[in-house]
């Protein structure tokens, strides 16, 4: 990993970073917790930010940080999650706000957008999670049975997955069912987010990053016969019907740092992954960046990981 360059930010520290791969731009959230926020887009040219100020767009600035952000898959929105609940849709072309709703009780911790950029999908410190229409912002459902702070939610090819802070991620089949359909348990209790990439999904758990997969699996199930027919038709009534039922399957996980030093166990601020064309190949790349300075880049395909440090 090669440093090509430093962006300055008006906000004394940032919270969040989304890249933008239509617009090649770069989205970030800096501010002042508490007193200000900014919500900023810095446009790339030949893979290096263009530092001509008048090139920088604001497109939000609010009394306290946004805690997360995320772009549409069309580019054509982005979204910001607040920390007094609300959360805010901006036009990325004509830089207007589209919609703004105050959405939950507390804290936003996590946006993202389905793959057709038609729903909006939101985590809370209220506990729950939700879904919106991504045009007005009318709600669409309710995510429920998140137990404690839903740390993130994201978007897979088709479905929803939620993590809440106890420790648990959870699978919803569609953005309008509030009931999960199965969960895994058994994380360290944490806030971090999550990424995902078509069905699969990661999640950091101490020193490693976890990979899991949805699977779907229909299977048979009959039918209970009509209680007010006879026997004779009963049977031949009793026919089979396809359930569809859904698992989380556990990939490989891969290491990044020592477990036997302290020291040195992982506290990410943020997570991205980039698709990029390698000999006709989708190569999928994570990317995490920790608060101690430390940046790792994974290719879940390989499994080569590339580590540096982005201390000052």
């Amino acid at each position: 990993i090669e440093l090509i360059g430093r962006i300055a930010t008006p906000g004394r520290s940032i919270s969040d970073l989304h890249w933008d791969p239509v617009q090649s731009c770069l989205w970030i959230v800096s501010g002042e917790p508490g007193r200000i926020g900014y919500v900023e887009s810095i446009p790339f040219r030949d893979s290096k930010p263009d530092t001509n100020p008048r090139a920088r767009r604001v497109a939000w600035i609010s009394r306290d940080t946004p805690l997360d952000i995320c772009v549409s898959p069309s580019g054509e929105f982005v979204a910001i999650g607040n920390a007094d609940g609300t959360i805010v849709v901006v036009d990325t072309y004509s830089n207007s706000v589209r919609w703004k709703t105050p959405a939950h009780a507390a804290a936003v911790t996590s946006v993202d957008w389905s793959r057709d950029s038609k729903t909006l999908l939101s985590s809370s410190r209220d506990r729950m999670a939700k879904s919106f229409q991504a045009q007005d912002g009318s709600m669409l459902s309710s995510f429920v049975d998140n137990e404690r702070t839903v740390a993130s939610i994201v978007a897979l090819t088709k479905g929803v997955v939620a993590f809440d802070e106890a420790g648990t991620v959870r699978f919803y089949p569609n953005a309008t069912t509030p009931n999960a359909r199965t969960k895994w348990g058994g994380f360290s209790q944490q806030t971090h987010k999550l990424i995902a990439y078509n069905d699969d999904f990661f999640v950091i758990d101490a020193d490693r990053i976890k990979h899991f997969r949805v699977r779907r699996e229909e299977i048979e199930v009959p039918e209970e016969p009509d209680k007010e027919k006879k026997d004779d038709d009963k049977k031949e009534e009793k026919k089979k019907k396809k359930k569809t039922e859904f698992y989380f399957d556990e990939k490989p996980a891969i290491r990044l740092t020592d477990p036997q030093d302290p020291s040195r166990r992982l506290s990410p601020l943020s997570m991205q992954a980039s698709v990029s064309q390698i000999d006709g190949q989708q190569e999928l790349s994570i990317a995490i960046g920790c608060a101690g300075g430390e940046v790792f880049l994974w290719s879940p395909s390989n499994d080569s990981i590339i580590s540096a440090s982005n201390r000052p």
